[in-house]
């Protein structure tokens, strides 16, 4: 079983898709302003927000594992639209999983389902909740993958990235895998992804510090992608890079099509990627040219048709307003801000 360090990757057989890609476009600009500041006042609740990016349901609940961000046996915590209401998911409440045991992954649907992927030092299992943040059921996986992310279709399927080592008389081999899985666990097919970056073996380099920069390059490129179960019943992945590549998964385990998204601009990087009624919202930062500590200057969240690829408009956010993105909603973003009296909610929309 390859390390839980492993990032994640994509392979395996081809699916004809449309191929879409998105020019920098000359889009309405906005600007958001904060409508409504909530605190959220939970026992037991951290302050702190991990650095990974909040998620939604379709009712604007959200979900997040609280910091610290490497440990990965913290619960997933869901807070209520409204900040009055706050559920706990933790695999305390699951029976015979062993001490030790972590959160590799958790995924939400956009009916609020709430499933998350343990692993207990040798095998993975797909953990469902109920709604109260009470344990339902437990299924093994039954393919051994290095996982760190996946998404759930409305059907009960899910998708499943990951790295998959195989092992051969001469040597052992890891290799890129994405993989569809019905409800109970059992594989049912690869799902194909162009243009990732090979994992490569050290004997194709005559330089150590080539073959390390190359592997770190491969897992680093999909440890920091996305999968999203969205409300049209597909499953978006999302991989960054210069331009966010986005693929389109259907329920059938085949990409229905692709769309490459570039920035507003040569200088901004991408950060999070939402899904919601048939738009994208793409989080840009823009840092601060010549500042030796790195500090963001600008934020802009552009928002996309998310069957064409085209920019609609161009939102600006603050940066000294602070907060991570989590929710869109047609005319609403909503962002988690740590607070001194707890987290903050804050809505915000066009002014």
């Amino acid at each position: 079983m390859p390390s839980k360090q492993a990032t994640l990757f994509l392979s395996a057989v081809f699916f004809p898709f449309a191929f879409l890609r998105v020019h920098a476009q000359d889009v309405p600009k906005l600007e958001l302003t904060i409508r409504e500041k909530i605190t959220v006042e939970a026992a037991g609740l951290s302050p702190t927000l991990a650095s990974s990016s909040p998620v939604c349901d379709g009712a604007g609940n959200i979900y997040l594992q609280p910091a610290p961000a490497d440990n990965r046996a913290q619960p997933v915590t869901r807070i209520s639209a409204d900040g009055q209401h706050v559920t706990i998911f933790s695999l305390d409440s699951v029976p015979g999983l062993s001490a030790g045991s972590i959160i590799d992954s958790f995924a939400v649907t956009p009916r609020g389902e709430v499933f998350a992927l343990a692993f207990d030092g040798e095998t993975n299992q797909l953990i469902t909740f109920r709604d109260d943040g009470q344990f339902d059921s437990a299924r093994k996986i039954d393919r051994e993958i290095d996982s760190s992310h996946f998404a759930v279709f409305p059907t009960g399927e899910f998708l499943l990235r990951g790295i998959e080592e195989s092992a051969s008389p001469v040597k052992t081999h890891e290799d890129a895998f994405t993989g569809l899985f019905d409800r109970n666990g059992k594989f049912l097919k690869e799902v194909a992804i162009s243009d990732e970056l090979p994992f490569k073996s050290r004997a194709e380099f005559t330089e150590r510090e080539e073959f390390r920069k190359q592997d770190r390059a491969a897992r680093e490129a999909v440890s920091s992608s996305q999968t999203i179960s969205a409300d049209d019943g597909n499953v978006y992945i999302v991989r960054p890079s210069k331009s966010l590549s986005v693929d389109v998964v259907s329920p059938g385990g085949e990409v229905v099509r692709r769309l490459t998204l570039k920035p507003p601009g040569l200088s901004f990087q991408a950060g999070s990627l939402k899904v919601a009624g048939g738009k994208f919202v793409v989080e840009y930062f823009q840092k601060a040219a010549g500042d030796p500590q790195n500090r963001i200057s600008n934020i802009i969240y552009s928002i996309l048709d998310a069957e064409s690829g085209d920019r609609l408009y161009d939102y600006s956010w603050p940066a000294e307003a602070g907060g991570i993105f989590a929710c869109y909603t047609p005319d609403s973003f909503t962002f988690l801000q740590a607070g001194e009296r707890g987290l903050n909610i804050l809505h915000a929309g066009p002014r």
